[in-house]
């Protein structure tokens, strides 16, 4: 089995996830809740700040019920024999 980092979509070196992350924690960007709202995914980071599915496969800052800037997830997606295993978690988000 295979660890996959993902920045959006694009995949990085496991060293650039970390340090992504890291500075995304830093500033209170990590995930801290998940719930659906209307059949898309909303998450609550760790300083308040939401973000909710855009239903474009993206994600944008929520601010008084409406989608402001797009920002990016961070995943950490395991493969095996080349396919995805589907047990990839979201950890944190970033502005793009």
């Amino acid at each position: 089995m295979v660890t996959k980092f993902y920045l959006g979509y694009t995949e990085v070196p496991e060293d650039k996830y970390e340090e992504t992350k890291a500075a995304a924690l830093r500033d209170g960007n990590g995930i801290a809740g998940r719930r659906e709202v209307d059949g898309k995914p909303e998450y609550t980071l760790a300083n308040g700040t939401v973000i909710m599915a855009n239903g474009d496969a993206g994600f944008n800052r929520v601010e008084n019920g409406e989608l402001k800037e797009q920002w990016q997830v961070g995943t950490a997606n395991e493969w095996a024999q080349g396919e995805s295993l589907g047990t990839g978690r979201a950890e944190f988000f970033f502005k793009e």
